[in-house]
């Protein structure tokens, strides 16, 4: 069962590496969602991560590389999860999370699919030669 969006701002959902830094500690984790507003931050181990709390946020590629950062503050915190409430942002970071987040939605129906389906080799046709040689 689907869930209504009650934010102005709806987070998307944006799977990607991140660091969380704030005074005296860098969390690297990963990114579950984001908006213009504020993202959602995942670290196995979140030590002294209070709300108020001044943080950066720095959303990574694969290779680590920096996309952007975002600066802000932790909103909430629980069970590993931390809600980052974001500094307002300038027009052009903005206008790139909006760019990301449309770039990165899946299709409906993705993120309910089980690990088998996803991993199951496509059928594939025999070459022509072998076509060929079964109906001579």
């Amino acid at each position: 069962m689907l869930t209504l969006e009650r934010r102005a701002h709806p987070r998307y959902p944006f799977l990607s590496k991140a660091r969380m830094i704030c005074p005296e500690i860098t969390y690297p984790g990963t990114l579950i969602d984001i908006s213009i507003y504020g993202a959602l931050f995942y670290a196995s181990f979140i030590d002294n991560a209070v709300p108020g709390t001044r943080c950066v946020l720095q959303v990574l590629n694969l290779k680590e590389d920096m996309l952007f950062q975002v600066n802000g503050a932790i909103a909430h915190t629980g069970q590993s999860l931390v809600g980052i409430e974001f500094a307002p942002l300038d027009h052009a970071l903005q206008s790139r999370i909006r760019q990301i987040t449309l770039f990165n939605l899946a299709p409906p129906g993705h993120a309910e699919r089980e690990l088998a389906a996803l991993l199951k080799p496509k059928p594939t046709t025999p070459p022509d030669s072998e076509r060929i040689n079964r109906f001579q």
